[in-house]
């Protein structure tokens, strides 16, 4: 820093305004030198050589008034050299000062940077050269790129916070909040968005972007849209077949992007005063236009009335009522229009919608229902040649039939009354024969599932089915006599977990529990 310091100076030196005069007559002032009838003013001296030259010898000896006149011009250039020099120094001194600070900043940025490195790696499992490479890193960077800046909080946020622009500007502006209960809230954000609402709602939007926070002017027209008059003419149906209110208010912060895009869009002029600028207060219209380009529709938010603010109103009410009247057979009737057919519109639409999706069930559901038909015809035509197979087992499963001998009496004749047609059959057992061969034997030769046979005999005491214990008992165990009747009853199918089974893997495992229960035996 030192070197730096001597090096100005040295060029300080090297840059001292020297004055070359040539004899020739001139006189000094208070102002300046008058050469040859000229004032050459002394602060307009350039630290340059400079030659002044005038009529006469060169030749001539000089007098006294010369010498003066050189000795002013010398003095005039060494306080023009002091002023540069000490100017340069004070430039200097502050640059050596700034420079210190920052430095001592960007120590200390390190040296925590160090200290949080250092910590971090206390657990790690990593060599020295690691650790000393990562703390040299964090010291660099934090020396170098510094603190990030803060991110500015913006008024939507800040309303975020309350979750009302009107609750906010009450704490800013220190004024109390008296508006209309259930009444809509204020908008903050951008000025398209607020005009697209405010077309939505068929209302005009009142504009107000403050001059600056501490203005007594914006305190009263904080004030005055705070008040329940206000809110309440804001709250007041624009016609009398209107569903909704009449204005919508919307603000920005002074100064901020969302103010400038505001006043830009709407091509308004910040009313000046003598002292100081005036708020911004105006209604808006959000127009509806066709964009010449896209071919598009969209909202562009148009002036229809701005208050000068000279004073503030201080009754806004009875200027926004008379804006309401004035403009409630045009502006209001288009915004209630366009208000009904989107309405009309979105009931089609949701109409449409159900429509649509009540005709995509049903025909889901008929898609369905064919799946189903079609499943269980294939499985009723599955079932079906699964039972036509067995039947043809059965049949060759079946013992002959003994001979007709009236004096033994191991043979049994089964005598069949069907009761759902009134068919009738008979066939001789011997006394040792299974009921279960009874059920196999109507299967096979009357096409009647076995499942679904009940034997009842013909005074109606006993009654025996294919899911019961009696058929694995013989003719004799169940009391048959040698010449039993027995009615045929036909139930419906049970539809349980085992109707789909292959039959004859139900004769199968049946066989299988039957040859267990002997073995236990």
């Amino acid at each position: 820093m030192t070197s730096l310091f001597f090096i100005v100076f040295i060029f300080c030196l090297n840059t001292q305004p020297t004055i070359s005069i040539k004899r020739h007559p001139t006189r000094t002032t208070k102002s300046g030198l008058i050469i040859n009838n000229n004032i050459i003013q002394k602060s307009s001296i350039n630290p340059t050589i400079h030659t002044i030259t005038r009529g006469g010898s060169d030749s001539d000896d000089g007098s006294e008034d010369d010498d003066e006149n050189e000795i002013s011009v010398e003095e005039s250039s060494a306080s023009t050299s002091s002023s540069i020099i000490e100017t340069v120094v004070i430039k200097v001194f502050e640059l050596v000062k700034k420079g210190t600070i920052i430095t001592a900043k960007a120590i200390e940025r390190s040296l925590k940077a160090a200290t949080i490195e250092i910590q971090k790696e206390e657990d790690d499992d990593l060599s020295i050269v690691t650790k000393v490479t990562n703390i040299l890193l964090s010291m660099w960077n934090a020396a170098i790129h510094g603190p990030d800046d803060k991110k500015k909080t913006t008024l939507s946020e800040k309303v975020e916070v309350v979750g009302d622009l009107g609750k906010y500007l009450s704490s800013e502006y220190n004024v109390p909040d008296n508006r209309i209960e259930n009444c809509t809230d204020m908008l903050s954000g951008t000025i398209g968005d607020a005009s697209i609402q405010a077309r939505t709602m068929a209302r005009l939007l009142v504009v107000f972007i403050p001059s600056n926070k501490d203005d007594d002017a914006d305190c009263g027209i904080v004030r005055s849209l705070l008040s329940s008059d206000v809110s309440r003419i804001g709250e007041k149906k624009s016609r009398k077949k209107a569903t909704t209110g009449s204005f919508l208010f919307w603000s920005a912060e002074y100064g901020s992007s969302d103010a400038k895009e505001a006043m830009k869009r709407l091509k308004a002029k910040q009313p000046a005063g003598k002292k100081q600028r005036r708020p911004v207060l105006l209604v808006a219209y959000p127009a509806r236009i066709i964009n010449t380009n896209t071919g598009i529709p969209q909202i562009v938010p148009r002036v229809v009335a701005q208050h000068h603010c000279s004073p503030p109103p201080l009754d806004m009410s009875k200027w926004l009522n008379a804006l309401r009247k004035r403009h409630g057979s045009k502006e209001y009737a288009s915004m209630l229009h366009d208000v009904r057919e989107t309405h009309l519109l979105q009931e089609r639409m949701m109409g449409y919608k159900e429509s649509v999706r009540n005709d995509e069930e049903r025909k889901e559901k008929v898609q369905q229902e064919e799946r189903e038909r079609i499943a269980l015809e294939q499985q009723q035509k599955e079932h079906e040649k699964r039972i036509q197979e067995r039947r043809l087992e059965l049949k060759e499963s079946l013992p002959e039939e003994p001979a007709k001998k009236p004096s033994d009496k191991n043979i049994m004749t089964i005598a069949l009354r069907f009761v759902a047609d009134g068919r009738v059959g008979q066939r001789r057992f011997e006394s040792d024969t299974e009921l279960e061969v009874v059920f196999n034997w109507i299967d096979a030769m009357y096409d009647i599932e076995r499942e679904t046979v009940t034997l009842q005999t013909m005074n109606g005491q006993k009654t025996f089915e294919w899911d019961s214990t009696d058929r694995n008992k013989t003719l004799k165990d169940v009391e048959f006599k040698r010449m039993t009747g027995l009615r045929v009853m036909i139930q419906e199918k049970k539809k349980d977990e085992n109707a789909d089974k292959d039959p004859d893997k139900d004769d199968d495992d049946t066989k299988d529990d039957d040859k267990d229960s002997d073995d236990e035996e």
